[in-house]
C-alpha cells in the first residue's frame, strides 16, 4: 500500500514538471508593435488584432514621431495621446482569460496638417503558433 502511494505522489510530481516545463516553453514575454500615420491632427479609433495571443493582460505602450521635413511652430509643438478602449477577450474557457486584440483610442494635437506617426506596444506573457513564426508579423496596421 505504502509503495502505491509514493508512486501516486512521484507520478504526480512529474505531471506537475511536465506542465510547467510545457507552459515555460510555450508561455513567455512577448512584444508586438505597430504604427500608423496621421496625417492631420486629430482623433482616430484603431483596432488592433494580436498577432500571438496573451495570456495576461499586456501592457500598453505608446509614441510618436513627425514626418520628415515638419514645421515646428513655437508654442505649438505637437502632441500624441493614446489608450486602450477595450481589449477583445476570449472567456469561453471558464479557467482562462485570453487577450486576442484591443480597440486603440489616439488623439493628436499640433499645426494643423502636421503629418505625426503614432507607434504603440504590448507586451506581456503570451502564446503564438510556433508554425508561423512571429518575427514574419510586423505588427502594422
Amino acid at each position: 500500500m505504502e509503495s502505491e502511494v509514493r508512486q501516486t505522489i512521484v507520478s504526480a510530481n512529474q505531471n506537475r514538471v511536465n506542465v510547467s516545463q510545457y507552459t515555460d516553453m510555450l508561455g513567455r514575454n512577448l512584444i508586438i508593435s505597430g504604427e500608423f500615420m496621421m496625417p492631420t491632427t486629430g482623433e482616430v479609433v484603431v483596432t488592433v488584432n494580436f498577432p500571438v495571443t496573451f495570456t495576461e493582460k499586456p501592457l500598453f505602450y505608446f509614441g510618436a514621431d513627425l514626418e520628415p521635413n515638419q514645421e515646428i511652430v513655437p508654442g505649438v509643438l505637437p502632441i500624441c495621446n493614446g489608450m486602450v478602449i477595450r481589449y477583445n477577450i476570449d472567456t469561453s474557457d471558464v479557467y482562462t482569460t485570453l487577450w486576442k486584440g484591443a480597440d486603440l483610442g489616439f488623439v493628436t494635437q499640433g499645426t494643423p496638417g502636421q503629418k505625426i506617426n503614432c507607434h504603440w506596444h504590448f507586451i506581456g506573457k503570451g502564446i503564438f503558433n510556433p508554425i508561423t513564426p512571429i518575427d514574419n508579423v510586423d505588427g502594422t496596421i
